[in-house]
């Protein structure tokens, strides 16, 4: 819904997002852990509501 959700991470372990000021979306992207490497990922992109964003997370 743009304000909460549920990520899986590789390992299994389970995070919570709860967006308190702003609004956001997973969008699909890359991050490159060294020089040359290129790993696909998925972010959180947090759109601010008069240039302010609060994000909750939680996990267990």
């Amino acid at each position: 819904n743009g304000r909460e959700g549920l990520a899986v991470l590789a390992g299994g372990q389970c995070v919570r997002w709860t967006i308190e000021h702003g609004s956001g979306e997973l969008v699909e992207s890359t991050w490159h852990p060294q020089f040359g490497v290129s790993q696909p990922c998925s972010l959180l992109r947090i759109r601010l509501a008069q240039l302010c964003g609060r994000v909750r997370f939680s996990w267990r």
